[in-house]
């Protein structure tokens, strides 16, 4: 599995604030905010928390920009592929 598909399924599957995984949705729906989180240096479960409840409330309208937990336990685990990536390409 890529790094992509790894973000990909984590949003998807585990964020989800549309409920696209309940009807069937694409898989594609959030890769916008996957590039996204992979072309930033957000390294921290807060950065990343904080730009999933952003993107939640402004861009697709859903709730207000207090950070759920839901995007905490998804910021910690994305943060945690983050930096095995990142700690296997320094060893590279």
């Amino acid at each position: 599995m890529t790094l992509f598909e790894e973000v990909q399924a984590l949003l998807l599957h585990e964020w989800d604030p549309i409920g696209i995984v309940a009807f069937e949705g694409p898989d594609d729906e959030y890769d916008y905010y996957v590039q996204e989180i992979l072309d930033s240096s957000m390294t921290r479960p807060g950065e990343i928390a904080q730009y999933l409840a952003e993107s939640r409330s402004i861009r697709i309208g859903l709730g207000n920009l207090l950070i759920q937990q839901k995007e905490w336990e998804v910021a910690e685990k994305l943060a945690a592929v983050l930096e095995d990536v990142r700690s296997r390409n320094r060893k590279t």
